[in-house]
């Protein structure tokens, strides 16, 4: 783990909970980089988010 306390493959957490609109525009780019990330774990996205 490095001195923040993140392992070097994690991503911090984020500032802030995105907005509804933010959170549209993330699965928008989700759904075009990476089509089955979200077909195959829905929640993925409202559950990373929600943990924080």
């Amino acid at each position: 783990m490095s001195s923040e306390g993140f392992s070097k493959d994690s991503l911090p957490p984020a500032g802030a909970v995105p907005s509804e609109q933010e959170m549209e525009a993330i699965k928008a780019y989700l759904n075009r980089k990476y089509p089955l990330l979200l077909k195959n774990s829905p929640r993925a996205l409202e559950g990373a988010v929600n943990d924080q």
